[in-house]
């Protein structure tokens, strides 16, 4: 194999219209911004200044739901959005392009991974390839009941059992996947599948995560048995953010809102605790919120 320096590598650009391709130099991934990571809550930075992202998702959207490569550990489940729907960050808009989901979680909490993770995948108008993406990531736990918002994808997946098998939907609300908690942790990373292009905008919703049924789960595990999540990689000098500090608890409200979401994380699974030691490093200034 050619040394890395000189190797190419054939970058998938995800679209709306589907999937297109274009070469990108090894200069471009310095693999030392790689995702997913663990985030030690103890070790956050608060940045409570830093600029808003105001949500404008779709809520009766038409979907392609896809099956990408499954039964492999680099596919998924990914539903592309036909539908305009998109995000306003700083002086920039952001459209959706699509949304898709792992299994089990990629980010950890203190240690602890979700049974699922949702990534919605938004990329600023006017870019290309893998370059200017902000992705949004939903945590996913097992509840008692079906998940009604999520029913439509999930309750077809049997559909879909082949790679590149797909199906429709029409009236989607995506906008209703969105929490009413809009802290995330926020950092700077990868994408989590080849060729793993850094330099993305990372955010992890930090509160409660969104619930499926044993039954939703089993259905997407059913396309990937042994799982479709990249193994947690080295922080390597970066710091994760939490933004917007809660303006209604201040600083004092702010901390106890982080140790009761490692509270609650240790509760889900004690014995995958991990610490989480950080080193100080400078983050890119990119916040969060619902409008």
């Amino acid at each position: 194999m050619p040394p890395f320096s000189t190797w190419l590598q054939i970058v998938c650009l995800v679209t709306s219209a589907g999937i297109g391709f274009r070469l990108a130099s090894a200069e471009e991934i310095t693999h030392s911004e790689q995702s997913p990571v663990n985030i030690g809550t103890a070790d956050v930075v608060w940045q409570p200044t830093w600029p808003m992202i105001d949500f404008y998702y779709a809520t009766n959207a038409d979907l392609t739901v896809e099956n990408i490569n499954a039964p492999s550990v680099e596919g998924s489940v990914r539903a592309i959005v036909n539908t305009p729907s998109m995000l306003n960050f700083a002086a920039d808009t952001y459209n959706l392009l699509q949304f898709h989901f792992h299994q089990s979680a990629e980010h950890a909490i203190d240690g602890h991974l979700a049974a699922m993770e949702l990534h919605f995948v938004n990329q600023k108008q006017g870019s290309t390839g893998n370059n200017d993406l902000l992705i949004v990531s939903l945590l996913i736990e097992i509840g008692a009941v079906d998940n009604l918002l999520l029913a439509p994808i999930f309750s077809s997946l049997g559909s879909i059992p082949n790679p590149s098998d797909s199906f429709t939907l029409s009236s989607f609300n995506i906008a209703t996947l969105l929490p009413d908690d809009q802290r995330v942790f926020r950092y700077t990373g990868s994408l989590t599948t080849p060729p793993y292009s850094e330099h993305e905008n990372w955010n992890i919703f930090a509160g409660a995560p969104l619930l499926i049924s044993q039954g939703q789960f089993d259905a997407f595990k059913a396309l990937f048995p042994q799982g479709n999540a990249r193994d947690l990689q080295p922080l390597d000098g970066r710091v994760v953010a939490l933004v917007p500090e809660p303006s209604s608890f201040g600083l004092i409200g702010g901390v106890w809102g982080v140790l009761l979401i490692a509270v609650w994380r240790r509760r889900c699974r004690p014995d995958m605790v991990v610490s989480g030691g950080v080193p100080q490093a400078t983050l890119v200034p990119v916040g969060i919120t619902r409008s």
